[in-house]
């Protein structure tokens, strides 16, 4: 139980740094996504500062194609989100079940990924992480956008490093990402091309490795 209120239930996915689970607002009975950072980072300071980050930029951004934050806490030292929870898959899951999806659908899809990316830019926001596995599909055929959690505010100085390491996903980041220099709205741009691409092929532009 977290903060008295909601009950964590099963684990739904892991990403680099966090674990989401399926739990309950035990109050309302309604089912939520709840995103906690890994045991192993608790003490990392970097990493803390990273998900805290994440939490403030939840309670400013609300958009219907993304995935919108309902809470923020800390539990016994432990940070965590409330998200509402997306019933459906990733993406990427659903281009490697279908292959080249429909022109039409791609399209909807793609009109939706732009519609959250413009209401991001719109308030001064980079994602930085703009890849299918960071797309959700709703069992209505919502998108949601989600995993904000290296994104920033361009009103700061928007670097692409944690520490040592490029910070994004090397198939989809734009060339200033990968060297690690400061980025804007147009890497988001350039990495939405790259999903594109995979929309209508089913298949990334580039299948290098991380060199």
């Amino acid at each position: 139980i977290l903060g008295s209120k909601y009950a964590v239930h099963s684990i739904v996915g892991k990403g680099g740094m966090a674990i989401v689970y399926k739990g309950e607002n035990i109050e309302t009975k309604e089912v939520v996504a709840i995103k906690m950072l890994k045991e192993e980072y608790l003490e990392n300071t970097e990493f803390v500062s990273m998900f805290e980050k994440e939490a403030e930029i939840a309670k400013v951004v609300r958009h219907k194609n993304m995935v919108n934050t309902f809470d923020v806490g800390k539990d016994d030292g432990c940070p965590y989100l409330v998200m509402e929870y997306v019933q459906g898959r990733t993406l990427k899951e659903y281009i490697n079940m279908k292959g080249i999806l429909p022109e039409d659908e791609a399209v909807d899809i793609a009109i939706q990924v732009c519609d959250a990316i413009k209401y991001a830019h719109d308030n001064k926001l980079v994602h930085r992480d703009i890849k299918s596995q960071n797309i959700l599909l709703s069992a209505e055929g919502v998108v949601k956008v989600g995993d904000f959690g290296i994104a920033k505010m361009t009103t700061s100085a928007t670097m692409t490093t944690g520490g040592s390491n490029v910070l994004g996903s090397v198939h989809y980041m734009s060339p200033e990402q990968a060297r690690g220099e400061e980025v804007d709205h147009r890497s988001d741009i350039f990495s939405f091309g790259v999903l594109l691409y995979e929309l209508f092929t089913g298949r990334l532009p580039f299948d290098g490795g991380d060199r």
